[in-house]
């Protein structure tokens, strides 16, 4: 019986993504809500905030990304999510710990965006030496993002 329920709800979350990729964000929080309702899940409750997110709500964002670590301590997304919500409200403090934190949790991808989460928090702030550092260590992840690129040539081209 659980696994069949869990079975569902994954199924509605992998419905809820292909509506988030095409850019559907109402289904796929229905897809993402209906997933929860079935079986509660941190990947649903991720989803979830990530959408919140994207229509700049990010107190129901960061309530989604806090249950999501609470039924999974060890998934590292909701923890990047928290950053991104940090950095959002211009908490920058708050959005350094939770990148910090990300990169020790995430995959090599999850790392780089979160050197480069950082990196954005330091240019903001003007110190755009020690961004270049942290850009740096994002390219280095992931050579080939061309946002961490564009960040580098722009900084380096700032000093000229």
């Amino acid at each position: 019986m659980v696994n069949e329920k869990f079975e569902e709800a994954f199924a509605l979350i992998v419905e809820g993504k292909k509506y988030a990729e095409k850019g559907i964000g109402f289904r796929a929080m229905r897809c993402y809500r209906a997933s929860l309702r079935v079986f509660p899940t941190p990947e649903a409750h991720f989803r979830l905030g990530e959408e919140y997110f994207s229509r700049y709500n990010y107190t129901k964002a960061a309530k989604q990304f806090m249950i999501a670590m609470e039924l999974d301590p060890y998934f590292p997304l909701p923890v990047y999510g928290m950053a991104s919500v940090y950095f959002a409200v211009l908490r920058f403090e708050k959005a350094i710990l939770w990148f910090e934190k990300a990169i020790t949790m995430g995959d090599i991808n999850l790392k780089a965006l979160s050197y480069f989460g950082i990196g954005q928090v330091l240019e903001e702030q003007g110190n755009s030496t020690k961004a270049l550092e942290f850009y740096f260590k994002a390219h280095k992840l992931v050579p080939d993002d061309s946002k961490t690129l564009d960040s580098i040539v722009y900084l380096l081209a700032c000093r000229n």
